[in-house]
Formats: structure tokens, C-alpha cells, sequence
């Protein structure tokens, strides 16, 4: 084929699937924004209300020194498992101590999205 007859029948592809997407949404109009009750979020619990020997609530409460954390409160983490806890802990023992929770990318297993699940648990503390 010659050029001219590509670059016609890419022009008429065009115009059939700029047709095809014209129809698509003929079929369906558009239907109005409706807003959409949210539940209300629950209370945050009060250090009365929590028990010494519950660590997930401590979690809730205060972050825990990535440093100083140990093998059983890390399992308690989202995401955490046994595997990546001694991970982490193998990590700290190898290279020293944390200077940052963005340090945790280094630990095998260990990517940005389970770091932005941690970040509101963990601190680094010197």
C-alpha cells in the first residue's frame, strides 16, 4: 500500500472510533453528583482507657523508636509478619541503628507502600 492509503485509512479509524466513544456516551447520560453521608469516625481512646499490658493500644497512642522496638511489637504492626519482623531486627543488627523510618526501604520486603502503612507507628529516636 502506499502512504497515502495508511494514512487514510488511519484517518478513517479515527473517525470510527471517535464515533464509537460519541455513541457510548449518548447511550448513558451523564446523571448528577449526589453526596454521600460518611460515617462518623469513632472516639480515639484516652491513656485511661487503655490497659498497661495492651500494646495494640499503645500503638494507637504513642509511636514506637524503630531502635528500641522489639520482635513482639513488631508483629503487631500492619504488614508485619514474622518474616519481616526478624528482618528488621537482622537489619538493625547488621548495620546499626536507624537514622530514619524511611531507612526501612533498605530492609528486604520492605517498599513504599508497606512504609506508609508504618509511618504512623514507627519514629527514629537518638
Amino acid at each position: 500500500m502506499k502512504k497515502a492509503h495508511w494514512l487514510a485509512l488511519g484517518f478513517l479509524l479515527g473517525l470510527l472510533a471517535a464515533a464509537l466513544f460519541i455513541l457510548a456516551f449518548r447511550r448513558a447520560p451523564l446523571q448528577p453528583l449526589t453526596l454521600v453521608d460518611l460515617p462518623t469516625p469513632l472516639p480515639l481512646e484516652t491513656s485511661a482507657n487503655v490497659s498497661p499490658t495492651s500494646h495494640s493500644s499503645m500503638l494507637e497512642l504513642q509511636k514506637i523508636d524503630l531502635n528500641q522496638i522489639t520482635y513482639e511489637q513488631l508483629i503487631e504492626l500492619p504488614g508485619i509478619g514474622e518474616v519481616k519482623a526478624k528482618a528488621i531486627l537482622n537489619w538493625r543488627e547488621t548495620h546499626g541503628p536507624f537514622t530514619s523510618v524511611e531507612d526501612l526501604l533498605d530492609v528486604p520486603g520492605i517498599g513504599d507502600t508497606l512504609l506508609l502503612q508504618l509511618l504512623p507507628y514507627l519514629s527514629v529516636g537518638f
